[in-house]
C-alpha cells in the first residue's frame, strides 16, 4: 500500500503539528501540554480510542473490523535542556529548552500516519497501537513506564524511528542485529592517607591513583578486550581534596560504559574490577567500582528486517542505506526486551547551509522529510497489522 499520496495531501498537517511542537518543547516527565496536544490532535479521529499509559505520554489504538496482528509504533516526545540558537521562524518558545534530536519531528510523523490509517479503518485487519512516549532522553527512559502501564500487552511486534540529519530526503537506514549500545554509568572510589603535599612519601597518595586508574582503564578497554567487541569507557567526573596543600584521603571518580555486543559485558565488567582494585593496590591505595545498570543494547529483529525494507520501498523513489551501529544508548530497547521489534533511520538532512549534529543548539531538519517518514511509517503497520 502506498501511502505517499494521502501525504501530499497532509503536507500542510504535518508541517502546523511540527512546528508548534518545536515552538513548546519540555524535558523528559514534564511533557504534559505536549501531551495534551497529541491527545486533541488524536481525539478528533472518531474511532481511535486514546489512553495514557503514563501520565505524560499517550496511547491511540485503531483496531480494524477484520482479524490481524497487533502492532505498535513509538515516537518520542520530548526535549533537551538546550537553548536554542537556530533561525527559524517556529523557535522554541520555552528557554533554555528545545527539540534538537527531532523528537517534534518524530512525534508529527506518527499523527501523519494514524490519521492515514484511520481513514482506512473501514478495511484494516488487526490492530495498531500508536505510542507517543516521554523521556527518552533520561534514564531509566520513559519505554520502563509505558510498559509498566500496559502499553504492548498483546503487541506483536513493535517498530520505531529516528530522524537523521547526515542523509538525503527520501532515504532510509536499516540495519539488523545490534545497532546501538548499552548504557550503563559506574563510580569508582578510591580511599588512601592523606596528608602534607610537601610529604607525598608520607601519604596513600589518591590523587595519583586516580590517575593510575583513569590510564589504565583505557588500557582494558583496548588489550583485555576483543577488537571486535565494539565498547567505550569512558571517565567523566573526578572529585576529591579541596585545599592546594593537602593530599585527599579519598578520590571518586564516574563514567559512562557503552557496549554494543552483549556478549562481552560481563567479562569487561570483572576486568574493570580488577583494573581498579590492582591498580590502587601498587600504589597503597583501596579502590572499589560499582556499575548502575541503564539500558540495554538495541537489537533489531533480522526476522523483521525484509517488512521494514518492503514497507519503506513501497513509498515511491525511496531508498534504503545500510545504518551504522553507533555507541549511544536509546530506550526504545527495553521494549525489545519483551517483543521483537525494529528501529531504523529516516533521512532528512537540510537543503542547504551547515548541517548540524543532534543535540546541537542549532539543530534543524529538513521538514520534507516528514511527509516521507509518515508515508514509511504508515506502509509499515499497515503491512505489519497483516494487510495487503
Amino acid at each position: 500500500m502506498d501511502f505517499s499520496e494521502r501525504m501530499r495531501g497532509m503536507e500542510g498537517e504535518l508541517s502546523q503539528w511540527f512546528q508548534w511542537l518545536h515552538r513548546h518543547p519540555e524535558l523528559g516527565l514534564q511533557e504534559y501540554e505536549t501531551a495534551d496536544y497529541i491527545e486533541a490532535r488524536l481525539s478528533e479521529l472518531e474511532g481511535i480510542k486514546v489512553t495514557r499509559p503514563c501520565r505524560t505520554s499517550v496511547m491511540g489504538v485503531l483496531k480494524g473490523p477484520f482479524p490481524g496482528r497487533t502492532v505498535a509504533f513509538r515516537a518520542d516526545i520530548d526535549g533537551l535542556p538546550v537553548k536554542e540558537l537556530a533561525e527559524v521562524s517556529y523557535r522554541s518558545e520555552h528557554d533554555g529548552v528545545m527539540h534538537a534530536c527531532g523528537h517534534d519531528g518524530h512525534a508529527a510523523m506518527l499523527l501523519g500516519a494514524a490519521k492515514a490509517l484511520w481513514e482506512m479503518r473501514k478495511e484494516m485487519r488487526g490492530e495498531i497501537r500508536f505510542l507517543f512516549q516521554p523521556a527518552e532522553e533520561i534514564q531509566p527512559g520513559g519505554a520502563v513506564q509505558m510498559i509498566e502501564g500496559g502499553a504492548i500487552d498483546g503487541v506483536e511486534a513493535i517498530f520505531g524511528a529516528h530522524l537523521d540529519v547526515l542523509h538525503q530526503v527520501n532515504t532510509f537506514g536499516v540495519l539488523s542485529g545490534p545497532l546501538m549500545a548499552s548504557s550503563s554509568s559506574f563510580k569508582i572510589e578510591i580511599t588512601g592517607t592523606g596528608g602534607h603535599a610537601a610529604f607525598p612519601e608520607q601519604t596513600v597518595d589518591t590523587v595519583y591513583a586516580a590517575a593510575r586508574v583513569i590510564e589504565a582503564l583505557q588500557g582494558t578497554a583496548t588489550r583485555r578486550i576483543h577488537a571486535a567487541d565494539r565498547m567505550v569507557i569512558t571517565v567523566t567526573q573526578m572529585e576529591g581534596g579541596i585545599a592546594s596543600n593537602v593530599i585527599p584521603e579519598w578520590v571518586t571518580l564516574g563514567g559512562t560504559l557503552r557496549i554494543l555486543d552483549e556478549a562481552c559485558e560481563t567479562e569487561l565488567k570483572r576486568h574493570l574490577k580488577e583494573t581498579v582494585e590492582g591498580c590502587c593496590a601498587v600504589w597503597g591505595a583501596e579502590g572499589t567500582i560499582r556499575f548502575e545498570e541503564g539500558q540495554k543494547s538495541l537489537i533489531n529483529s533480522r526476522e523483521l528486517e525484509e517488512q521494514v525494507k518492503r514497507a519503506i520501498l513501497m513509498c515511491p523513489g525511496a531508498s534504503i542505506y545500510e545504518d551504522t551501529p553507533v555507541l549511544g544508548g536509546e530506550d526504545f530497547s527495553a521494549y525489545l526486551q519483551y517483543i521483537p521489534g525494529f528501529y531504523y533511520k529516516v533521512g532528512a538532512k537540510p537543503d542547504c547551509g551547515t548541517v548540524y549534529p543532534h543535540h546541537h543548539s542549532r539543530f534543524v531538519i529538513n521538514q520534507k522529510a516528514l511527509e516521507k517518514g509518515a508515508a514509511a511509517c504508515a506502509a509499515l503497520l499497515w503491512d505489519a497489522a497483516g494487510n495487503q
